[in-house]
């Protein structure tokens, strides 16, 4: 995937505690079904996600950038698996953001 110079993924919420259910959602339901992901890394990535989702300089490298991407991809899953079992929480975008 080729992205524009300068491109600067959006920021996650900013709430510890939400960032935190979010991810233990995606983990206790999609992990322990479907191991696609790699846990450990991501678990990595998400203790450092300031550095890859909330700079206000864009991200160089493929390494950042993926990280950014399945950071989002795991907050875009959990927010759906919230929206499926009817828990929204205002002010959050939606899963298709």
């Amino acid at each position: 995937m080729r992205l524009e110079p300068g491109f600067i993924f959006p920021p996650l919420p900013q709430d510890e505690r939400l960032c935190d259910e979010i991810f233990a959602t995606v983990f206790t339901t999609v992990q322990a079904r479907h191991c696609f992901m790699n846990f450990v890394i991501l678990k990595k990535w998400y203790d450092q996600r300031h550095i890859y989702c909330a700079s206000e300089r864009p991200l160089s490298g493929d390494g950042p950038r993926t990280a950014a991407f399945f950071l989002w991809l795991t907050y875009a899953l959990g927010l759906r698996l919230w929206e499926m079992q009817g828990r929204i929480i205002p002010g959050l975008p939606s899963h298709e953001v």
